[in-house]
């Protein structure tokens, strides 16, 4: 993947999942991914040189993991950023199963027409 493929699809996969419904925290890192250099750096850089597309979706929850508060006051009826991260992190049992599987299968689906 290039770095732009590596972006939109971070993008496009953060799109889904608001659109779903999603607290402040998960908007603000897809704002933050889509507008500011640095943050575009900085998934550039946890993913590598012409990654593939777990290593990109393996940068992308890093990214995130970066990202998430160290309290959140939020009572929120929707899932924060914590709770999006903990669903991409690979379940140690099944090689390509993430502990929410939806989030894997999103990934792919927003990278689809870059493979």
């Amino acid at each position: 993947m290039t770095d732009a493929e590596v972006l939109s699809g971070a993008v496009e996969f953060l799109d889904q999942f608001i659109g779903r419904g999603a607290e402040s925290s998960v908007i603000d890192a897809r704002r933050s991914l889509a507008e500011d250099a640095a943050a575009f750096d900085r998934l550039i850089e946890l993913a590598g040189r012409a990654p593939d597309e777990r290593r990109a979706f393996d940068a992308l929850r890093a990214f995130l993991e970066e990202r998430v508060p160290k309290r959140s006051a939020s009572q929120s009826e929707f899932p924060d950023l914590s709770e999006l991260v903990s669903w991409m992190t690979w379940d140690g049992i099944e090689d390509d199963q993430t502990a929410d599987p939806a989030q894997w299968d999103d990934w792919l689906s927003s990278v689809a027409r870059f493979s």
